[in-house]
């Protein structure tokens, strides 16, 4: 997986991803990405997603920053699908970026929305 540090969030371009789920104060969004608006003075953290990568915004250090992970084809990875309440959708698809310790333990080094199925 490749992971860029996203500087400007404001001007991201947020169409280049099928879906968004946004977690704001008052309310949790999940859908297209043009059926979701995003108020940044309001958001506590934002994915948005396509089958081969995610746009992470999230608050750290009281300050907003983005980090967009793309796959590659050399990832080990594995998936699973989790059912949503109905007012959000059918379910949606996690994706578990796997690395492996030296003496062959493996363990979970990302975790990345790539899928949805929406009502």
């Amino acid at each position: 997986m490749k992971i860029n540090r996203i500087e400007d969030i404001k001007n991201i371009d947020i169409n280049n991803y099928c879906y968004a789920w946004v977690q704001e104060y008052d309310s949790v969004k999940l859908g297209t990405v043009n059926d979701v608006s995003i108020d940044y003075d309001n958001i506590i953290e934002a994915r948005f997603f396509s089958s081969d990568k995610e746009l992470h915004i999230f608050c750290y250090d009281d300050e907003m920053c983005a980090v967009e992970i793309i796959k590659e084809d050399e990832d080990d990875y594995f998936e699973e699908k989790q059912i949503l309440r109905k007012r959000f959708g059918k379910n949606i698809t996690l994706r578990y970026y796997v690395d492996y310790e030296d003496d062959g333990q493996a363990y979970i080094v990302n975790t990345v929305l790539s899928d949805c199925e929406l009502n």
